[in-house]
């Protein structure tokens, strides 16, 4: 573990994590086109009564932006930093993404973003991936603490013959990752530092490819007196005359 880092070193491990999830973020808002925006539940958003393109193509962005963050967070920040700061290797096993090996075992990781509580398939799943990895590592002739670790929140548990791994989150997990027990607080600092060096950059491109989709909504969608049509939204959507259709695109 890395206990004896300077605050210096920390730092710099962090940011350099934080920079690839920034750089992930803004890549995939490029990406984005007025094609995913119409995946969306057209009920849900008519449920919550919005009635212009603007109010439409905003939330539903905003949506999906949030879901994508969450996972580009998990893969590209947590992941990744857990495995530098613990000293990690990459798992060699599937469904496990590091592990640790220590003068008297070697501790093998899943690690997931939040903390929220899988269902009972999810859980014999995992369970079942950390069995074979452990029957693996066996010519290491170590004993074998498997963990599912959480970037954040506070549940934990220990193994036992159902759930073959420990589970653990937050600031215990960074403590035992790092050996620094006010790691998450320092690491939140550096964010919440390094974040406004990007926030700029990040809202001129949310801008830009939110006009953009406006731009093309209207184009396919013409509204009457600024109103969705919502009738042509859903068939779009779900229509079974809409299959293989093509949404019309802006002239560059």
């Amino acid at each position: 573990m890395m206990s004896n880092l300077s605050e210096k070193q920390k730092s710099i491990i962090i940011k350099k994590h934080h920079k690839k999830f920034q750089e992930s973020r803004l890549k995939i808002i490029k990406k984005i086109k007025l094609s995913n925006i119409m995946k969306k539940n057209p009920y849900l958003y008519a449920a919550r009564n919005f009635q212009t393109s603007e109010e439409l193509v905003d939330s539903i962005l905003r949506d999906l932006i949030t879901s994508s963050d969450e996972t580009i967070f998990g893969d590209v920040f947590f992941e990744p930093l857990g495995m530098e700061i613990s000293k990690g290797n990459v798992s060699v096993g599937k469904g496990t993404d590091f592990s640790v090996e220590t003068n008297s075992e070697i501790i093998v990781y899943s690690f997931k973003s939040g903390s929220n509580i899988q269902n009972a398939s999810a859980t014999e799943k995992q369970g079942q991936e950390f069995t074979e990895t452990s029957q693996r590592l066996r010519k290491i002739n170590k004993p074998v603490d498997n963990v599912r670790i959480h970037g954040y929140g506070k549940s934990s548990s220990k193994a036992k013959s159902t759930k073959p791994f420990r589970q653990v989150s937050g600031q215990a997990a960074w403590n035992e990752l790092s050996g620094c027990s006010d790691f998450f607080i320092f690491m939140n600092k550096i964010i919440q530092e390094e974040s406004e060096k990007y926030g700029a950059t990040y809202k001129q491109e949310y801008e830009r490819k939110l006009a953009e989709i406006i731009n093309e909504f209207n184009l396919n969608f013409p509204t009457k007196n600024g109103k969705i049509n919502w009738d042509a939204v859903t068939e779009f959507n779900s229509g079974i005359n809409s299959r293989g259709k093509r949404l019309k695109k802006l002239e560059s």
